[in-house]
């Protein structure tokens, strides 16, 4: 039903909520090409938004589980870089 209503609302930040439970959703209950096939609709809609950082977590942990190792560690190479880059994405502290 997230799937469906990220896809039937025009405000921005519903859809990508609902995109975002959406595969988290799959991910929960194992469908992990499900998850990675939302997680990756989601970085491309909403590059920029808040949940970015867990999105890229939870895709290179379902390579992982897949055994698809080689791009699980490239996915995490990438999260490490990106944190460095900005470290807002990947931290509510303020300094």
């Amino acid at each position: 039903y997230y799937y469906q209503a990220s896809k039937a609302t025009n405000k921005t930040s519903l859809a990508s909520a609902a995109l975002f439970q959406s595969g988290f959703l799959s991910y929960f209950v194992q469908d992990y090409p499900g998850a990675l096939s939302k997680f990756n609709e989601y970085m491309a809609k909403y590059p920029g938004s808040k949940t970015v950082s867990d999105v890229l977590w939870y895709s290179a942990w379902i390579q992982y589980l897949q055994k698809n190792f080689k791009t699980a560690e490239e996915n995490f190479s990438s999260i490490l870089a990106a944190k460095e880059k900005k470290p807002r994405l990947w931290t509510e502290h303020k300094e």
